[in-house]
């Protein structure tokens, strides 16, 4: 009886080890794609505001 409480106890185990390690990986996988959209957000406000200066700076010198 012993026995077999050991082996329930092991495949419980091994089955919550099994979901803590999936767990893990898809949040890993949810993080660097949230990682990546960030930084593609940013490169475009960045390339955005470059022009907008660009614009700006041209516009400036047209005038002086």
């Amino acid at each position: 009886m012993i026995k077999s409480a050991q082996v329930r106890e092991a495949k419980a185990q091994a089955a919550s080890d099994r979901l803590v390690n999936e767990t893990q990986r898809q949040a890993k996988d949810a993080l660097e794609a949230a990682q990546e959209k960030a930084q593609s957000i940013l490169n475009g406000a960045e390339a955005r505001g470059r022009k907008y200066i660009k614009a700006a700076e041209d516009e400036a010198s047209e005038k002086l």
